[in-house]
């Protein structure tokens, strides 16, 4: 371990594992404090999230302070300049601790969009770091080019400038800027003006090919994601209105597993009113090891139309052997040209028939020895032990 004294500061504590920035964070912490004095500040929404996330530290022997998040402001930008979106996350007890304490450190790294403001209390003397899970004005901009509702299309379009103009007053201020993708690293330079911008991408645990459970001509299907991110839920929307409803009519022969934190009545909701058999649709919820739920599943579906940076929940499921169809943005910022990644193009993504062939294509395909091999050492370099080491020398 250095001597060097490093402050990480996250947006929401890395347990429970129910999402992919929840991901990061955890293994962020596991791999830094290998070679810093690490100390790690958060925020948590509940009793149970404070709880697991302290036990935790306690348990890796790192010192700690956390601070609850808030309810949503509406006028919070007039107030306080951050974006209704990131209200939560606005803290004044926060700022004056870190006044106060920002000298104690040789480096602070603030991650995610919602904690940008954090930067105009730290010291001239911290080397300021900022890791960008995700462009965030980059997503509000696709969900409101995706909009059909006028109403909400304005809406999006108010929220949009926000954070463009959150993320355009406080990125400039960090010394450096961590993306997840070489994609998001070319974003930031063109609409930020930012020189030091270095790529770190999103990594996988390991690489553990599971055996193929697939019984007879019925396929099962997967979707994995937290409905708390809004394009998680859109993509379920468009599973269950477009592509489902056309497997049913092509009596091909499914299920569909769906894994994540989400609203149980709100899945009902929508598998009862776009379906004939609702049943064929097995709501998992949170599941503690995600091996359980790749497991279940002959392949993974992504229709992602909205966010950046890169998709854990894609590297994971090739990590297990899982072939993946998405769309160009599900697959934005990942590297690996392979069979096992089907990418829809951007002119196709709506098109539900070729969907439905993707589907077949998918189905149909036997995925030989070289394209495992291939996939396998593609996958090798993004192990999160080699991309946290890629830290090293720029903090």
């Amino acid at each position: 371990m250095s001597s060097k004294k490093l402050l990480l500061i996250e947006p929401f504590t890395a347990l429970p594992q129910n999402s992919g920035g929840r991901t990061r964070i955890f293994h962020t912490i596991n791999e830094l404090k290998k070679y810093f004095d690490l100390t790690v500040w958060g925020f948590f929404a509940n009793n149970r999230e404070l709880s697991l996330q302290e036990n935790w530290l306690q348990k890796i022997n790192l010192p700690y302070q956390h601070f609850l998040a808030q309810k949503k402001k509406f006028f919070s930008f007039f107030s306080s300049g951050q974006p209704y979106w990131f209200s939560d996350w606005w803290n004044k007890n926060l700022i004056e601790v870190l006044k106060n304490k920002a000298a104690n450190f040789d480096s602070i790294q603030i991650e995610s969009t919602q904690l940008l403001y954090l930067v105009t209390s730290l010291t001239g003397n911290n080397h300021k770091v900022f890791v960008a899970y995700d462009i965030s004005s980059v997503s509000f901009w696709r969900r409101l080019k995706s909009e059909k509702n006028l109403l909400k299309k304005l809406l999006h379009f108010l929220r949009f400038i926000e954070v463009y103009l959150y993320e355009l007053r406080y990125l400039p201020l960090f010394d450096l800027v961590i993306a997840m993708s070489e994609t998001d690293k070319i974003n930031l330079k063109k609409l930020f003006h930012l020189k030091n911008v270095e790529a770190i991408e999103n990594g996988i645990s390991e690489i553990n090919f599971l055996p193929m459970q697939r019984e007879g001509d019925s396929i099962n299907l997967g979707l994995v994601g937290s409905f708390s991110h809004p394009p998680n839920l859109e993509a379920f929307r468009f599973c269950c209105e477009q592509i489902l409803p056309l497997l049913e009519k092509s009596q091909i022969k499914f299920k569909f597993y769906l894994a994540g934190e989400n609203d149980k009545e709100l899945v009902k909701a929508i598998t009862n009113k776009f379906l004939k058999n609702p049943k064929q649709v097995i709501n998992l919820g949170f599941i503690k090891e995600i091996k359980d739920f790749y497991q279940q599943i002959d392949f993974l579906i992504a229709p992602l139309f909205a966010g950046s940076g890169t998709r854990i929940k894609i590297l994971e499921s090739l990590s297990f052997g899982r072939p993946v169809l998405t769309t160009k943005i599900g697959a934005e910022g990942i590297k690996i040209v392979n069979p096992f990644l089907q990418i829809i193009s951007s002119e196709e993504e709506k098109n539900t028939d070729v969907w439905l062939q993707m589907i077949r294509d998918i189905t149909d395909s036997k995925l030989n020895k070289n394209d495992q091999d291939d996939l396998i050492k593609e996958l090798s370099k993004l192990t999160w032990f080699s991309l946290m080491k890629k830290s090293l020398s720029l903090l």
